[in-house]
């Protein structure tokens, strides 16, 4: 075997290229992988900032069905409350008086007073003249994308349109992690963003919750020397105020929106998109997962009858 002259390559090569009579496709293999791991990706922290539900939001499909349920469930199997007992003898008392039966001491004393039917009337009078106040704010009115006051019973996230290369697109907040942590790096972006508004919030925890990973162009590659970028997307929570767009906006930074998970899928990029639903924000659930709950409720339900039919 004629000899061969070897250059800088992994130590697994050597062996490869001493060969005689090298498979052309696993020597391909090799190489590609070897070019890869010297691949260089400059690491980001990325913030998901989410400014939870003010109000109770309005119950699902499941949640209504499950609600029906344990309605019914207790209606049957729990006891009568002292009110019930009281409406019932109130009833008893009425009877006795109008067949014209000699009535004790007590049933005279309590027949002045107020019945349970009394104070069941002025409750529902009361709750006739009660007016609730409004699901829907003056932001959501005027459908102000930028305030933290619209859907006051939906998640929303904080996106921002910020300049990446050249370009300005709408993202998730994202800083370059220089000799420092993802937590240190996002606690200092943090503090930049509150020392400019009245805005306050809070980062959750010291890993991330989801990353995405996106390549540069051939010219930002070859000028930046990285192939592109892995953003490690932090969560945190909005604890109060809100952000201005005068003061926030800078030359990275020139609009923001607060939208809700499905409103950002319409904006962000479908790759960003997916990672931000990996950060644990529940939107409710799927057509297709309620209705197969909601047949499972009823199947356990039906089978209780029979097993309660085969009993008597």
């Amino acid at each position: 075997m004629s000899k061969m002259k070897l250059y800088k390559v992994p130590s697994c090569l050597h062996i490869l290229l001493r060969c005689e009579n090298i498979p052309l496709e696993l020597s391909k293999r090799c190489l590609s992988s070897s070019s890869q791991g010297a691949e260089k990706w400059d690491i980001y922290a990325g913030l998901c900032l989410e400014r939870r539900p003010v109000i109770t939001p309005e119950l699902n499909t499941l949640e209504k069905a499950m609600k029906k349920i344990f309605f019914q469930y207790e209606n049957n199997h729990s006891l009568r409350s002292d009110h019930e007992i009281r409406k019932i003898r109130d009833l008893e008392r009425q009877e006795r008086i109008a067949s014209g039966k000699t009535l004790d001491t007590d049933d005279l004393d309590s027949a002045s007073l107020e019945t349970a039917q009394d104070l069941e009337d002025k409750g529902v009078a009361n709750l006739e003249q009660f007016k609730f106040a409004s699901r829907k704010t003056a932001a959501d009115e005027k459908n102000d994308r930028r305030s933290v006051e619209r859907l006051l019973d939906r998640r929303l996230i904080f996106l921002c349109h910020q300049k990446i290369g050249s370009h300005y697109v709408w993202t998730l907040p994202f800083v370059k992690v220089e000799n420092s942590s993802l937590r240190e790096t996002i606690e200092n972006f943090r503090q930049s963003m509150v020392d400019k508004s009245n805005a306050d919030f809070r980062i959750l925890g010291n890993a991330p919750s989801a990353v995405y990973t996106y390549k540069y162009g051939n010219k930002t590659a070859k000028s930046l020397g990285s192939i592109g970028g892995k953003v490690f997307l932090m969560k945190g929570y909005l604890l109060s105020g809100n952000f201005e767009k005068s003061t926030l906006c800078d030359e990275q930074i020139d609009d923001f929106l607060w939208l809700t998970l499905d409103e950002s899928g319409k904006v962000l990029k479908s790759r960003l998109w997916k990672a931000l639903q990996s950060c644990q924000i529940i939107e409710g659930y799927s057509s297709k997962a309620l209705t197969q709950t909601i047949a499972w409720i009823e199947r356990g339900r039906e089978e209780a009858k029979e097993k309660m039919s085969l009993k008597e």
